[in-house]
């Protein structure tokens, strides 16, 4: 969901233990020695941390380049122009957050996930040109 995602480890782990249960389940392995991992890899099941980092993303695309039907301009402020060499062309303002609440909150958190992509994610042409390069970017991380 891309409203609520926990910030705590324990808690990203509780969620992260009952997918690792459904994968042991889906293939009926039981055993300590069968690697979940390879599990989550064969049933093609990326982190639910991951996941929910590729919906934010996906729907802050959708709403900087206005494919939603909301006045972006309320919450997305351009940047302010720094270097390119640090900076992609479609730089967001960051919101300035003290509280652990807005910290973690929607756009603090994805736009700050943003600016850090890489200008070929950025710029891709359309949603699944984004989404095949975020999960491209996420993979080799």
């Amino acid at each position: 969901s891309i409203v609520w995602s926990p910030n705590k480890k324990v808690d990203i782990n509780k969620l992260e233990k009952i997918q690792r249960q459904a994968a042991r389940f889906i293939l009926n392995k039981y055993k300590r020695t069968d690697s979940v991992t390879e599990m989550l890899s064969q049933c093609g099941l990326q982190s639910l941390e991951t996941r929910r980092r590729i919906a934010r993303l996906k729907f802050l695309f959708a709403l900087y380049n206005k494919h939603l039907n909301i006045e972006s301009e309320l919450y997305l402020k351009e940047a302010h122009k720094r270097s390119r060499r640090l900076n992609h062309d479609k730089t967001i303002q960051p919101y300035n957050s003290r509280i652990d609440v807005f910290k973690y909150s929607f756009f603090v958190q994805t736009i700050e996930e943003w600016n850090q992509l890489p200008d070929d994610v950025i710029n891709s042409a359309n949603m699944s040109q984004f989404e095949s390069s975020l999960e491209k970017t996420f993979i080799q991380q």
